[in-house]
């Protein structure tokens, strides 16, 4: 395991990549690409992709669990002329 070293663009896209598109764990992930599973979990919180709620073994991704746009914000007023 390196340590003390900047991950590439494409190290950084290809864990993005594992994060969103495989059921792989953060500690397979690591493994497969020779970093701490700290760095993979930074990575995870820092793009917003998977959403553990407190749990180690379970998520879900981040663009399931959020209300959809037009229930976050109501439509805008227009002033009475």
């Amino acid at each position: 395991m390196r340590q003390g070293c900047y991950f590439t663009t494409d190290e950084v896209n290809r864990i993005l990549n594992l994060l969103s598109n495989t059921d792989l764990s953060t500690a397979d992930i690591a493994a497969r690409l020779g970093c701490s599973k700290v760095s993979v979990g930074r990575l995870n919180r820092l793009h917003r992709i998977r959403n553990y709620s407190g749990r180690r073994t379970a998520w879900e991704h981040f663009n399931e669990t959020r209300p959809s746009a037009s229930a976050e914000s109501p439509s805008p007023r227009v002033a009475a002329a």
